[in-house]
C-alpha cells in the first residue's frame, strides 16, 4: 500500500512539471514570433531604405558621370591653355635668344671695328714705316752699288798688276789654271749638247733677277723661327766630295752651337741627308727622287739652310720621276720648262732654297720661306789629296761643271753667297759656325725659359686643333656651334661658382671648341683687365700632371697680377694652395679665365678617390674656369659637384662640306673627286671631325688628293668603324712602307713607341741615336706621319690623346712592354754623348720614376751634376716630384747615404773640380737635406761647405751667407746653442754684402729668422728688434704693404703678447691684418691667420662681455676661412677650433714658429 502511493504522487508531480515546461516552450515560442515579427518590419524597413540608397547611388552614378565630362572637358581646356602658354613662352625664348644673339652679333661687331680700325691704323703705321726702310734700303743699295763699281776697278787695277807680276810664280800658276778654266768653260758652253741648255737658261736671266731683288742683302739678320723653341738647319751639298766638311759640321759646329742654344733653351736641329748613308744606295736614292723629294720638305721647314758647292753637280734625276714630282709643284714644272731637265738633287735642293721655296703655290697660305747661306770650296783644294781622292772631288763630265758654274753665278747675284773659295774644311767649320751665332744671338738675345716653352707648346698645339673652314672672317658658325658659344660666354659673364664643362667623344671636336671660345673670350675680353691661362693636356705626358697646370697658372698670376704669395716648389702643396691664388686675384677685382682641355687625361698621382681632386670645387667671384672631358670617373665627379655641361654632336653634313672646302682651301688643293665628297659627307664616321681631317690628311699624304684616285684611299679609311680603329689603318699602311734593320724590327713602331714613352717629346737627333738610323729614313717617316703628329721647341710628339692610347695597345698592351718602353729610355739618356745635360734632366729621372726604378732614381738625382740642374729654380718642382715617389716606395731613406757618396766621387774626379764648385755643391745638398728633415746629414755637408769657404779665404760671397744662414737655422732646429754664434756671422756678412748697394730683402729675411730663434729662447727684446730691423728694410724695399711687412709685424704682435705687452701686440697684429686684408683679401687663409691673432690679443686684454663675444665672431669667421680655404682637417683649422673648444687661454701658444724654412720663406707667426 505504502509503495503505491508513493509512485503515485511521483507522476503527478512529473505531469505538473511537464505542464509548466510546456507552457514555459509556449511562451518563449509566442516571444519568438514576436520577435520574429519585429525583425519583418525591420527588414521591410532596411528594404525601403536600401532602395533609397539604391536611388541615391544611381543619381550619384549620374552626378559622377556629368563631373567627370566636366572634368574632362576642362583637362582639355588646361591643355589647350598650356599648349599656348608654352608656345608663348618658346616664342619668348627665341625671342631672348635672338635678342642675346643679336646683342653678342653687335658686340663682336663693335669688337671687330675696334680691331679693324687698331689694325688699320697699324696698317698705316707700318705702310708708312716699310716706306721709310724702302726708301733707306734704296739708298744704302744705290751706295753699296757704288762701292761695288768702285770695288771692282780697284780689282781690274789689281789684276792688272798681277798679270804684270810675272816673278811669283805661284800667283802666275792660280791666275793661268782660273784662265785655263774659263777658257774651258767658254767651249764647252759653245758645244752643241749644252747650248739649248744655256739658251733656255738665259731666257730666264729677268725672272732670277726680280728674285734676286727681294733677298736681304744682310744675310746674317734675325730670322723668325718657324717653330718657337727650335732652329733648324739643313744642309745641302753632293755626296761624295763633302765627307770630310760633313764630319767636321757635326762634331764641332754642331756641337758647340748647341751648347749656344742650350744656354737659351732653344734647340738645334742639324738635318745632312747625305749624313749616315752609304755609298751603294745613293743611285737609288737620288735616281728615285727620294732624296730630292725629302730635301723639298726639309728646306720648306728649316729656319736655315747652308749650300756648300765644290766641283761636283751630282747624278741627275730621271725624267720619269721627276715629273710625278711636278706634278704637284707648278713651279717644278716651271723649272723643268726652263732647264730643259731636272738636273741634280743638289741642283735641284739648290735652286729651291734660294729662288723657289718662297713663292711655291703648292705650300699652305701661312708658310714662310728659310734663311739661305751658300759656301764655295776652292777648286785648287784638290791639288793637295791623293791620287786615288781626285777623282771623288773632280767634276764628272764638262757638261756638269757647266751647269754647276751657272748655278753659281746665279747664287752670286742673289748676295747670299758667304765664302767664294774656302781653302779648307777647317775654314768652312770656322766659318759656318761665326755666321750661324751670329744669327742666333740675333734671333734669340734672351733666354727661353722652361715656362716661356710650356706656353708656346700650349700655344701651338691649340693653333693645331683650331677649326677648319668655320668662324672665319666671312664665315658663319653652325646654330648649334653658335648656341653652345652664346652659352658659354654667358657663364663666363655670370656668378656660377662651379666650372663649365664640354663633354664629347674622342676626335669630337673638344679641342678646337675650347681654342675658339679662348679666341672669342680673348677679343672680347682683352687683357690688363682680364687674365687667360689655358693648358692643353695633350701637349706631352708631362701636361698630365696636374702640378704642371697649376705651377704655369701661378708663374703667370704672379708675374701679370703682382700677386706676394710664394709659389711652392712641392707639389701636393701646390695643389692644396691653388684655390689660396685663386682668392688672392679674386681680391684684386681682375677677371681670371681659365682653360682646362682634357682634364679626364690628368694623372691622379696623390692616389686619391677624387679624379679631379686639383679643381677647386667652389669658384672665388670674378674667377671663370672651362675644362673639357670625355665620359667616365671624372665627368661624374664633375656633375656631382654640380658644374653645368654642354654636349658636342657630329658634324652635320654641311659642317663636312664646309671643313672638307677649308681643308682644300689651307693646303691649296682646288680638286677633289666629287665621288669622294660624297662618300665623306655622307658618312656617319665623318661626323667625327678628327676621323675626317685624318681621312683627308692621309689622302694628301698619299699623294692622290686631286683627281679620281681619292676613291680607294677613301673607301679603305671608312671601313673603319670608329677614331682608333681609323689610326689602326693608319699605322699599319706606315709599317708597310717602313721596316728597320732586323728581321722583326718595325721603323715605325720603334719611332712611335719611344715618342709614346718620352715626357716631353723627342728631337730629331735623338730619334736617330735611339734607332741607329740615318736622317734619310727618318725623315721620310716624320714627313708622312706629320699627319698624327705634333712638333714643338723641336721635339715631336702626338698630335691627340687617342693616337697616343692606339700606340699603346697595339705595341705595349701589357704593363711590362710599357715599363721596358721607359728602361729603354731611361738607359738611352743615361749616355751622356746621346743628349744635353737639360734633355737629361728632363728624361732620365722621368723615365726611371716611370719605370718604378727606384734604387737607379736615387743614384740618378743625387748624382752631383744632376742634383745642382735639379735643384735650380726652374727644376725644383721636378725635384720634389721624385722626392714624393721615393716616399712613396718608402726608399726616401736611401737618398742621404746616396748625396754623401756622389758627393765624395765628384771630389775624386780628374781633373779635380774648383774648390768653390765643391762648395756650393755642399751648400745645395745641405739645404736640401734639411728640407728633407735629415739635419745630421744637412749639418756634415754645410760645415764642410763653410770649411772650404774659410779655405778660400772667401768672406764678402753671396754663397758664404747663404752657407752660414742655413748652418744657422739648422742648428736652431736642433736646438743647438751654437745657432746664435752663426747667425751673428751670417748677419756680419750680409752687412759686409750689402755696403755697397744698402740693406737688401736677403738681410731682412736673416733679420727675421734670427728673432724667431732669439723669440723660442726667450730672449724677447732682442726678438723685436731683429723684428722691427726686419719689417724697416722690407717697407723700404717692398712697400709698407707687403706681406713680408705684416709677418714681421704679426711676428712683433707674438712677441709682445709673450711678454705681456698686449697694447703693443694689439696695434702690431691690426696692422698685419690691415695689410694681409689688401695684399690677398679677406677669403685668404693668411688674413684668416692675421684675423686670428688679433682676436687672441684682444681676448688676453682680460676683456669680458662685448669685447669677448665680438673676439668670438673674429674666430669663427677665421675658423670659416680657414675650412674653407685649407679643409677641415688641416692643422691650421685645428689650430683655431682650439680656441673655441678648450678656451681662449689654453690656445695661446705658439703656432708654427718653431718651424724652419731653409730656403728662406716667410716665418708666418702665430699666437
Amino acid at each position: 500500500m505504502g509503495g503505491g502511493a508513493s509512485k503515485g504522487h511521483a507522476s503527478s508531480v512529473a505531469i505538473k512539471e511537464s505542464f509548466e515546461r510546456s507552457s514555459k516552450l509556449e511562451q518563449e515560442v509566442q516571444r519568438l514570433e514576436q520577435e520574429k515579427q519585429e525583425l519583418e518590419q525591420q527588414l521591410n524597413e532596411k528594404n525601403s531604405d536600401i532602395e533609397q540608397l539604391g536611388e541615391l547611388n544611381r543619381n550619384l552614378e549620374r552626378e559622377k558621370e556629368n563631373l567627370a565630362n566636366e572634368t574632362q572637358n576642362s583637362m582639355e581646356d588646361q591643355k589647350s591653355a598650356e599648349k599656348s602658354i608654352s608656345e608663348l613662352k618658346k616664342e619668348m625664348e627665341a625671342m631672348r635668344a635672338q635678342f642675346f644673339r643679336l646683342e653678342a652679333e653687335l658686340r663682336d661687331t663693335k669688337g671687330e671695328l675696334n680691331i679693324e680700325k687698331e689694325e688699320h691704323g697699324h696698317s698705316r703705321t707700318e705702310i708708312e714705316r716699310v716706306g721709310k726702310m724702302l726708301t733707306e734700303a734704296i739708298s744704302e743699295k744705290e751706295q753699296v752699288e757704288n762701292k761695288m763699281k768702285s770695288i771692282q776697278e780697284e780689282k781690274d787695277e789689281i789684276e792688272g798688276l798681277l798679270r804684270a807680276a810675272k816673278e811669283s810664280s805661284d800667283l802666275y800658276k792660280d791666275l793661268s789654271s782660273k784662265l785655263m778654266q774659263k777658257k774651258a768653260s767658254s767651249e764647252e758652253a759653245k758645244g752643241k749638247d749644252t747650248s739649248s741648255s744655256i739658251k733656255e737658261e738665259s731666257k730666264d736671266v729677268s725672272t732670277y733677277k726680280k728674285v734676286v731683288e727681294k733677298v736681304d742683302v744682310d744675310n746674317l739678320a734675325m730670322v723668325k723661327p718657324k717653330m718657337a723653341g727650335r732652329l733648324k738647319v739643313c744642309v745641302i751639298s753632293t755626296f761624295e766630295d763633302f765627307f770630310m766638311e760633313r764630319d767636321l759640321i757635326r762634331k764641332e759646329v754642331y756641337a758647340n752651337l748647341a751648347g749656344v742654344c742650350e744656354a737659351r733653351n732653344i734647340a738645334l736641329e742639324l738635318v745632312d741627308l747625305w749624313e749616315g748613308v752609304h755609298k751603294q744606295n745613293v743611285s737609288t736614292l737620288t735616281q728615285n727622287f727620294h732624296v730630292g723629294s725629302l730635301y723639298l720638305k726639309e728646306i720648306e721647314d728649316s729656319d736655315i739652310v747652308v749650300i756648300m758647292l765644290g766641283e761636283r753637280y751630282g747624278q741627275e734625276i730621271g725624267e720619269e720621276v721627276g715629273a710625278k714630282e711636278s706634278a704637284s709643284r707648278q713651279w717644278l714644272q716651271r723649272y723643268r720648262a726652263q732647264s730643259s731637265s731636272y738636273g741634280s738633287t743638289m741642283h735641284l735642293a739648290t735652286m729651291y732654297a734660294a729662288f723657289y721655296c718662297g713663292s711655291d703655290n703648292s705650300l699652305p697660305t701661312y708658310f714662310q720661306p728659310c734663311r739661305t747661306l751658300a759656301y764655295f770650296r776652292d777648286p785648287t783644294f784638290i791639288n793637295g789629296l791623293p791620287e786615288t781622292m781626285i777623282q771623288h772631288f773632280e767634276a764628272e763630265s764638262g757638261r756638269s761643271a757647266s751647269k754647276l758654274t751657272t748655278l753659281k753665278e746665279k747664287l752670286k747675284e742673289t748676295g747670299i753667297v758667304r765664302e767664294e773659295a774656302y781653302a779648307d774644311p777647317q775654314v768652312l767649320s770656322n766659318l759656318l759656325y761665326e755666321d750661324i751665332k751670329t744669327i742666333i744671338d740675333k734671333s734669340f738675345p734672351e733666354s727661353f725659359t722652361r715656362f716661356d716653352r710650356d706656353v708656346t707648346v700650349n700655344e701651338s698645339f691649340m693653333e693645331t686643333h683650331a677649326w677648319i673652314g668655320q668662324g672665319g672672317r666671312g664665315l658663319l658658325l653652325p646654330e648649334e656651334v653658335n648656341s653652345m658659344m652664346d652659352r658659354i660666354r654667358r657663364y663666363f659673364v655670370g656668378d656660377a661658382a662651379q666650372p663649365l664643362v664640354i663633354i664629347g667623344e674622342a676626335g669630337s671636336g673638344r679641342t678646337a671648341m675650347m681654342h675658339a671660345n679662348i679666341k672669342a673670350l680673348m677679343k672680347r675680353f682683352p687683357p690688363p683687365d682680364t687674365t687667360h691661362i689655358y693648358h692643353f693636356t695633350g701637349c706631352s705626358n708631362d701636361a698630365k700632371d696636374p702640378s704642371t697646370w697649376i705651377y704655369n697658372v701661378c708663374k703667370k698670376l704672379k708675374s701679370e697680377t703682382g700677386i706676394q704669395l710664394e709659389i711652392s716648389q712641392r707639389p701636393d702643396e701646390l695643389i692644396k694652395e691653388f684655390n689660396q691664388w685663386l682668392e688672392a686675384v679674386s681680391s684684386t677685382g681682375l677677371k681670371l679665365f681659365l682653360f682646362l682641355d682634357g682634364v679626364d687625361a690628368c694623372q691622379n698621382l696623390s692616389m686619391n678617390e677624387d679624379p679631379v681632386w686639383f679643381v677647386p670645387k667652389n669658384l672665388p667671384q670674378g674667377v671663370r674656369m672651362l675644362l673639357s672631358t670625355g665620359a667616365g670617373s671624372t665627368l661624374t665627379s664633375l656633375a656631382q659637384r654640380g658644374c653645368g655641361a654642354l654636349t658636342l654632336k657630329p658634324l652635320d653634313e654641311k659642317q663636312k662640306q664646309t671643313l672638307i672646302e677649308g681643308y682644300l682651301a689651307r693646303e691649296n688643293k682646288t680638286e677633289f673627286a666629287r665621288k669622294g665628297i660624297s662618300r665623306l659627307v655622307g658618312s656617319d664616321k665623318t661626323g667625327n671631325p678628327q676621323f675626317l681631317c685624318n681621312v683627308l690628311g692621309e689622302i694628301h699624304s698619299i699623294g692622290v688628293l686631286d683627281g679620281v684616285a681619292t676613291m680607294e684611299p677613301v673607301q679603305y679609311f671608312l671601313e673603319a668603324d670608329h677614331l682608333p680603329m681609323m689610326i689602326e689603318k693608319v699605322l699599319y699602311r706606315w709599317e708597310s712602307n717602313y721596316t728597320g734593320k732586323g728581321a722583326s724590327t718595325s721603323l715605325v713602331r720603334d719611332a712611335l713607341t719611344c715618342i709614346w714613352a718620352s715626357r716631353y717629346g723627342l728631337l730629331r737627333t735623338e730619334i736617330v741615336k735611339m734607332l741607329d738610323s740615318t736622317h734619310v729614313h727618318l725623315s721620310k717617316l716624320l714627313r708622312d706621319c706629320s699627319l698624327l703628329m705634333i712638333g714643338h721647341a723641336g721635339m715631336f710628339n702626338f698630335q691627340s690623346q687617342t693616337m697616343s692610347q692606339v700606340i699603346q695597345q697595339r705595341y705595349m698592351p701589357t704593363h711590362d712592354g710599357q715599363m721596358e718602353a721607359h728602361q729603354f729610355l731611361a738607359n738611352f739618356f743615361e749616355d751622356e754623348s746621346n743628349s744635353s745635360l737639360t734633355r737629361r734632366i728632363e728624361e732620365l729621372p722621368w723615365q726611371l720614376m716611370q719605370a718604378g726604378d727606384s734604387e737607379r732614381l736615387c743614384k740618378c738625382i743625387s748624382e752631383t751634376r744632376m742634383f745642382l740642374k735639379l735643384w735650380d729654380q726652374d727644376f725644383r718642382l721636378d725635384c720634389w716630384r721624385y722626392v714624393r715617389f721615393l716616399e712613396q716606395q718608402n726608399v726616401i731613406l736611401s737618398l742621404g747615404m746616396y748625396c754623401k757618396a756622389s758627393s765624395s766621387a765628384f771630389e775624386l774626379e780628374d781633373p779635380k773640380p774648383e774648390p768653390e764648385v765643391m762648395a756650393e755643391a755642399k751648400l745645395k745638398y745641405g739645404a736640401f737635406m734639411a728640407e728633407l728633415g735629415f739635419m745630421e746629414v744637412s749639418l756634415e755637408f754645410l760645415l764642410k761647405a763653410n770649411d772650404t769657404w774659410n779655405e778660400m779665404h772667401e768672406s764678402e760671397d753671396e754663397r758664404v751667407a747663404q752657407t752660414l744662414e742655413t748652418v744657422a737655422k739648422v742648428l736652431a732646429n736642433l736646438k743647438s746653442p751654437e745657432a746664435s754664434k752663426y747667425f751673428e756671422r751670417a748677419l756680419q756678412t750680409r752687412n759686409r754684402l750689402c755696403k755697397k748697394t744698402g740693406p737688401d730683402t736677403k738681410l731682412a729675411m736673416l733679420h727675421n729668422d734670427w728673432g724667431l730663434h732669439l723669440k723660442r729662447e726667450s730672449q724677447h727684446n732682442e726678438a723685436i728688434r731683429n723684428f722691427m730691423r726686419a719689417s724697416e728694410i722690407w717697407t723700404r724695399k717692398l712697400g709698407a704693404n707687403h706681406l713680408h711687412v705684416s709677418t714681421a709685424n704679426l711676428n712683433i704682435s707674438t712677441t709682445c703678447y709673450a711678454m705681456g705687452n698686449m697694447q703693443t701686440a694689439s696695434e702690431h697684429a691690426a696692422l698685419a691684418m690691415e695689410i694681409r686684408k689688401e695684399a690677398v683679401g679677406v677669403n685668404h687663409p693668411l688674413y684668416a691667420e692675421a684675423l686670428l691673432n688679433f682676436a687672441a690679443v684682444e681676448l688676453g686684454k682680460e676683456k669680458m662681455g662685448r669685447a669677448r663675444r665680438e673676439a668670438e665672431i673674429l674666430v669663427r669667421q677665421a675658423i670659416a676661412i680657414f675650412e674653407r680655404t685649407r679643409g677641415g682637417q688641416h692643422a691650421d683649422t685645428l689650430w683655431a677650433r682650439s680656441f673655441l673648444t678648450e678656451g681662449f687661454g689654453a690656445s695661446l701658444i705658439d703656432g708654427d714658429d718653431d718651424t724652419s724654412d731653409e730656403d728662406g720663406d716667410d716665418e708666418q707667426g702665430k699666437i
